[in-house]
């Protein structure tokens, strides 16, 4: 009797982590139309600008801009913006 009790113990712990590791992406799912980049720490959801001098994408509100001809081009550090500025003259 106590071997068929066990049996079933053994049985229903499996089942159980085997539910829970299947299905908790599914369930684990923010509602709302989120994803889970929302909850992801250091993901930037805005808008990214590429540096002309060595190609890095950057966040626009951490970027340094500099205005020509009414464009304006955007880098990631003054090195870079330096660099674009001596090869402009």
């Amino acid at each position: 009797m106590l071997v068929r009790w066990l049996y079933w113990v053994v049985i229903a712990l499996l089942l159980r982590v085997v539910w829970r590791s299947f299905f908790r992406g599914a369930l684990a799912q923010p509602r709302g139309g989120s994803s889970r980049v929302d909850a992801m720490p250091g993901v930037y959801k805005g808008l990214m600008v590429r540096d002309p001098v060595c190609g890095v994408h950057i966040p626009e509100s951490r970027a340094l801009v500099e205005v020509r001809g009414g464009e304006r081009i955007h880098f990631c550090s003054e090195a870079c913006l330096a660099s674009f500025r001596s090869a402009a003259r």
